[in-house]
């Protein structure tokens, strides 16, 4: 469903297209009052290209929808959990707690979520690599790096259904923190883009970004 605010979001972060749709209005309106009459048609038929211009470069937003934008990065720090994480501006805090925080993106397909528990002796079991398992049937596990035992870290992604999750966690001064970035298989070259001409792969700023304060 066309959604306005985000198409007014994305044309106002398309420099170009922003300065384009401005000299564009600017252009009609003073061409309109002060044209002569005798050149009218001229200035139709230069409005209709520039009309079709904008129908062909919006047309991309809703191609490739609102992740067109390139994000510039927001952050979280918790000092009594002793961590901070940076996350795309495009994500909206729909829930916060030091302990608990819930963002989603402006589609409403992608979202992070943050955890944090103290602890006196053993990792909370929740924290664990095997718990990211059993909260998902039929999981194919594509990634796993570090142990909390050897590193205090580990990264694990996995596959379930038609979502793709990504999980950082941090555990040590008795406090154990971690995040999971989730998002639709179909946005996973958007969000985990490999590819070295890529502008960025914001799976691996978020989990390079999630570490302690100190």
């Amino acid at each position: 469903m066309f959604n306005f605010s985000e198409f007014l979001d994305y044309v106002q972060n398309s420099k170009w297209l922003f300065t384009f749709d401005i000299s564009a209005t600017v252009f009609g309106v003073v061409g309109y009052f002060f044209v002569p009459s005798d050149k009218i048609k001229l200035l139709k038929w230069t409005l209709i290209i520039l009309f079709l211009l904008l129908i062909v470069s919006g047309g991309s937003y809703f191609f490739n929808g609102i992740h067109n934008l390139k994000a510039e990065f927001e952050s979280i720090e918790e000092p009594e959990y002793n961590y901070k994480i940076e996350y795309p501006n495009y994500f909206k805090v729909e829930y916060y707690e030091p302990d608990s925080v819930h963002l989603i993106a402006k589609d409403k397909k992608a979202s992070i979520t943050i955890s944090a528990k103290q602890y006196n002796t053993d990792v909370p079991s929740d924290f664990s690599i095997e718990s990211a398992y059993l909260e998902h049937n039929n999981q194919n596990k594509v990634l796993e790096l570090g142990s909390l035992k050897n590193k205090g870290w580990y990264v694990i992604a996995y596959e379930s259904a038609d979502t793709f999750y990504y999980q950082k966690c941090i555990a040590g001064d008795h406090i154990a923190k971690k995040f999971v970035f989730s998002f639709p298989l179909s946005q996973r070259e958007y969000y985990n883009n490999t590819n070295a001409n890529a502008d960025i792969d914001y799976v691996d700023y978020i989990e390079n970004s999630f570490r302690n304060l100190e």
